[in-house]
């Protein structure tokens, strides 16, 4: 009986660690739209329980913008700013480099019934480089996914207020 207990108890402890690890890995289309919508603290507290750290603090005389970094995967991460005119042009750029979840995003996207926009390629007649973007909106909300081949960030998300 006890080694059926110090069985389960270790299946446990591993579990644990497992899911603790995974968690926050990246932030899915539900997370980002929390994101967009946090103050300074609030964000700060709920990407840390999400394994990003805060790695960069950026002032110039408009914006604040604080970037975080997955502390498990260093190809994830996200800038979010903050007006100091207290208006809501508030951005946030996610960067991630994974196919799947750029699917995943899209789906998303039209689960929460975003329409979309505009596609387009950045260097439609270059062999060697492709930027294409795709833009979406819902509401006052504005969203463009793009995917490149060149660089370190090869997948991207925006996400700002629609001026009309």
């Amino acid at each position: 009986m006890k080694s059926f207990i110090k069985h389960k108890l270790t299946n446990v402890i591993i579990f644990s660690f497992i899911a603790s690890c995974s968690f926050g890995q990246k932030f899915n289309l539900d997370d980002l739209l929390i994101v967009y919508k946090l103050d300074s603290n609030s964000l700060y507290t709920f990407s840390t329980e999400r394994h990003f750290d805060l790695v960069h603090i950026n002032e110039d005389n408009w914006i604040i913008s604080f970037t975080y970094q997955s502390n498990i995967d260093s190809n994830i991460s996200f800038i979010r700013t903050f007006p100091k005119d207290h208006s809501d042009k508030v951005f946030l750029y996610y960067y991630f480099n994974d196919e799947v979840d750029y699917k995943a995003f899209k789906d998303s996207l039209k689960v929460k019934k975003f329409h979309s926009l505009r596609n387009y390629e950045m260097f439609p007649n270059s062999p060697n480089m492709s930027d294409y973007r795709e833009g979406y909106v819902k509401r006052n909300l504005e969203l463009e996914l793009s995917k490149t081949n060149y660089g370190k960030r090869r997948r991207s998300l925006l996400l700002y207020k629609r001026v009309n």
